[in-house]
């Protein structure tokens, strides 16, 4: 009896192990494919990352290329002295919203299937989390503040200003041929208002494209640090 209940018993710890064994092996399974999976939405988001950051670089150039067209429509005695090419180029580039939002596929990705909180480094899953719904979000409302501000300018421009009837043009392009806008440039004060908020609307822009390139750098180099050592 004694050794019917041994053997039964070893035969039942063999089955535990062997259980046992069977669910590590498939946990541990599991471990390397979620691992596998972060590993290389990394790198997707790292590609995803540098191309934000060609282009806020990009970005920045192209602002400080153009600001100086607000000096221009805030000196309205210059205005004359330009080609209708010229002060097209100017009406426009003071009468439009600037920039385009982050690319963010690869992250919305990742946390649509909870991959991003499967990130086993606190540091890494914190920033990258913080960069995207913190600190891009920031710059987005930036750029949806600067759109309604010149649609709201564009108000104003419609109800002052003789807009030339132009077939090809894409862009509203005032008539530079009728005095009367020239006189607008001098004296709508609201008009002179919303040019001012909107050269400050991109400057602050800027300023926020400068933090963002040093921001998504940091993150980049923090991916880079964790896909080397795994």
């Amino acid at each position: 009896m004694k050794n019917i209940l041994a053997k039964g018993g070893i035969e039942f710890l063999a089955v535990l192990l062997g259980i046992s064994g069977s669910m590590y092996i498939d946990e541990r399974r599991e471990v390397l494919a979620i691992d596998k999976q972060i590993y290389s939405s990394l790198h997707s988001l790292k590609g995803e990352l540098e191309t934000n950051i060609d282009y806020l670089e990009g970005f920045k150039k192209t602002i400080d290329n153009r600001m100086y067209q607000f000096e221009i429509a805030l000196n309205p005695d210059t205005l004359t002295y330009l080609t209708q090419k010229q002060l097209d180029k100017m009406e426009i580039l003071t009468s439009t919203n600037w920039g385009k939002k982050m690319n963010d596929r690869v992250f919305i990705s990742m946390e649509a299937t909870g991959l991003i909180y499967k990130i086993n480094n606190d540091t890494l899953r914190t920033i990258i989390i913080d960069l995207f719904n913190k600190k891009y979000a920031d710059y987005h409302f930036l750029l949806d503040y600067d759109l309604t501000h010149i649609q709201k300018k564009d108000d104003i421009s419609i109800s002052s200003f003789v807009y030339r009837d132009d077939p090809v043009s894409k862009f509203w392009t005032i008539d530079w041929k009728d005095d009367k806008n020239f006189q607008q440039y001098h004296e709508n004060l609201v008009f002179r208002n919303y040019l001012i908020a909107n050269r400050a609307n991109k400057r602050l822009i800027k300023a926020n494209v400068i933090k963002l390139i040093k921001d998504t750098k940091i993150v980049i180099d923090k991916i880079n640090n964790i896909i080397n050592n795994i």
